[in-house]
């Protein structure tokens, strides 16, 4: 499992690209309103796309700060984005549906955030091995007076 995980790891850009190419069918397997094609649609989702991409997320943020700062900066950063992101989701998402009156327009505002994810991944040029990690912030801890 480890050999697996850390080749995933190496491969960060093929879980985003999953993300891009699912939005679509994910949101048609829900329209459908089958008990079975929802639990597929889920599934899939969150063991190809969300869980793939949180099981390479601690080795991927972890080169951006130096040791002594790396819990607090990866948990600030991570779940300010979360808060951001996660707490505006469902209200985009209601805006987008009740203009359309159907789901793509959500399938392609997820596929959009995808698509800058990755290009974010690529220009930070840490695509490749972990033997290329990026030069980590350097943030001194605050000295209590």
């Amino acid at each position: 499992m480890a050999a697996f995980v850390r080749r995933a790891a190496e491969q960060k850009t093929l879980f985003i690209i999953f993300q891009i190419l699912y939005a679509y069918p994910f949101f048609l397997l829900l329209e459908t309103r089958s008990p079975a094609a929802i639990v597929i649609a889920v599934t899939l989702g969150l063991a190809f796309g969300n869980g793939a991409i949180s099981s390479v997320q601690p080795d991927y943020f972890g080169r951006f700060f130096a040791t002594n700062v790396r819990y607090s900066g990866i948990s600030l950063g991570r779940e300010s984005a979360t808060v951001i992101g996660a707490g505006l989701a469902p209200v985009i998402a209601t805006v987008l549906v009740s203009w359309a009156g159907a789901s793509w327009p959500v399938a392609a505002c997820m596929a959009g955030v995808s698509i800058l994810g990755l290009l974010a991944v690529v220009a930070n040029g840490n695509v490749g091995a972990a033997s290329q990690p990026v030069r980590p912030l350097e943030l001194s801890p605050i000295q209590p007076s």
